[in-house]
C-alpha cells in the first residue's frame, strides 16, 4: 500500500534517516509511477539533503510548472531549493590536537 508506506517513509526522514526514506520513496515510485507530485517532491527533498543536487534538480524539472505553482507545492519547491542551493556543511578533521 503506497499510503502506508509513503507515511513510513515521512516518519524515517523527519527521524534524520534520510537515505532510508529515499529508498523507501523510490520503492513507491516504482509501484505507482512517477505521476505522484507528492513522491516526486519528497524524493527531490531527500536527494536534495543527501547531496544529490544534479538528480534533484532534474526531478524538479521535470514536474508540471502549474502543479507546482499551487500555494501549499510553492513552500515545498522553496524548502527544496533552500536545500540545493546552501553551502556543504564542511566535516571537522580537527582530532584535538592543539596547534603550535
Amino acid at each position: 500500500r503506497p499510503g502506508a508506506r509513503f507515511c513510513r517513509a515521512r516518519a524515517l526522514e523527519e527521524t534524520g534517516a534520510t537515505r532510508a526514506a529515499l529508498s523507501v520513496y523510490l520503492e513507491i515510485e516504482e509501484a505507482v509511477g512517477t505521476t505522484d507530485v507528492h513522491v516526486q517532491l519528497a524524493i527531490a527533498r531527500c536527494q536534495a539533503r543527501v547531496g544529490e543536487h544534479a538528480e534533484a534538480r532534474r526531478r524538479l524539472e521535470t514536474l508540471d510548472p502549474a502543479v507546482l505553482r499551487t500555494p501549499g507545492r510553492q513552500e515545498e519547491v522553496r524548502e527544496i531549493e533552500r536545500l540545493l542551493n546552501r553551502p556543504r556543511a564542511r566535516e571537522s578533521r580537527s582530532r584535538g590536537i592543539p596547534s603550535k
